[in-house]
């Protein structure tokens, strides 16, 4: 059975890029009754001596640019999936961790769900296999992921 949604996963990266174009040649063939990109705007993590802490919320320019990039995603894929019945969504999540946040959308919807992310995305180490959050994606899913170099 196909996926009723796919969820693509984008920080701008070229892997991301890969994972949108892959994503939308899969929704013009198996038509999901969605195709929703995500962007994680990272919060900070703040902490006390006194065992206090809180969140530390992006600012307006990070967001900003965050939904810059999810539209332009959405747009290549319209531009691939020429089936109006396919819906091409954008979504803005907020966490301080990008991985978790990924999971979560992908858990919090009805229906089969495949997810769609690059093997590398912006974080450190560029020589890395496989990046932390397209790793802990892969290993905690729910759903089938395909990971995109």
């Amino acid at each position: 059975m196909a996926a009723s949604r796919f969820i693509v996963a984008t920080d701008g990266s070229e892997a991301a890029q890969a994972a949108c174009r892959m994503a939308a040649e899969m929704a013009q063939a198996l038509k999901p009754r969605t195709v929703t990109v995500v962007s994680v705007v990272r919060m900070g993590i703040t902490s006390s001596s006194l065992g206090g802490g809180g969140i530390i919320p992006p600012d307006r320019e990070h967001i900003g640019k965050h939904e810059e990039l999810l539209e332009k995603a959405a747009d290549e894929i319209r531009g691939i999936v020429t089936d109006d019945s396919v819906e091409v969504e954008t979504k803005l999540l907020q966490s301080s961790s990008p991985a978790e946040a990924i999971l979560a959308e992908a858990r919090g919807k009805q229906g089969e769900t495949h997810l769609f992310i690059g093997n590398r995305g912006r974080g450190g180490f560029a020589g890395l296999i496989l990046g932390s959050v397209a790793q802990a994606v892969l290993h905690h899913a729910d759903c089938p992921v395909t990971v995109v170099r």
